[in-house]
């Protein structure tokens, strides 16, 4: 069994925009999306809006399950250098986005094919990847 390698790509989502229903709206059965602009982390405090320039953008699909705590999440990044990757689990906090979480590797493109490493997600609204 081999392990996949992990690609660190430190990065914070904000300034989102929600498709149709937001996501706490939608209810078992229903499908949420929401897209958030990338931007780089920078080491400052992105809890109060310390972050660098921006890298792309992050496609959020909110999938509920019938036990309210429990939301799927599909995380799909797309960065300007025309790089993907995609990770899903469930969403932190047990669906408020609040505390930390991972979310498994899916697969991706340029740097990110084949990555497999799971992406540890820290959030208090914005969302902190990396």
């Amino acid at each position: 069994m081999q392990e996949g390698t992990r690609y660190d790509f430190p990065a914070i989502s904000a300034e989102g925009r929600d498709a149709g229903a937001g996501f706490r709206e939608v209810r078992f059965g229903e499908i949420a999306f929401r897209e958030e602009t990338l931007f780089e982390d920078i080491g400052e405090d992105w809890k109060n809006g310390g972050w660098g320039k921006s890298i792309g953008i992050v496609t959020l699909e909110h999938t509920p399950t019938s036990d309210a705590r429990r939301i799927w999440v599909r995380a799909s990044f797309a960065f300007d250098d025309g790089d993907t990757v995609e990770y899903v689990g469930l969403v932190p906090g047990e669906g408020s986005w609040h505390g930390r979480g991972r979310l498994g590797y899916r697969g991706g493109t340029g740097k990110f094919t084949g990555a497999r490493g799971p992406l540890d997600v820290e959030s208090t609204n914005p969302k902190h990847w990396g």
